[in-house]
């Protein structure tokens, strides 16, 4: 599964993407991995074996830091995700 979290980097400076409970769960190996560009956050969830990544918790835990006062927006997109059949 991959999903795209878009920011402001004028508003928002990103400190770090740590993985969240649904990657750390017990019961199989998964990982997170982070990639960046300026305004995008893209994090990549992989199984790499057992049971796939369901159910409700948290992907990721993300910190940003205030560069200056603003109206902050955040958008997160699924860009890809596949089901084990």
């Amino acid at each position: 599964m991959v999903v795209a979290v878009r920011y402001d980097p004028g508003l928002l400076q990103l400190v770090e993407a740590n993985e969240g409970e649904l990657i750390s769960r017990p019961g199989g190996e998964r990982s997170l991995d982070v990639t960046t560009a300026s305004g995008q956050l893209d994090l990549t969830a992989r199984v790499l074996h057992g049971p796939a990544i369901e159910g409700t918790g948290t992907l990721a835990q993300i910190t940003f830091n205030a560069v200056r006062t603003g109206e902050i927006a955040l958008g997160a997109t699924i860009v890809a995700s596949s089901r084990a059949q």
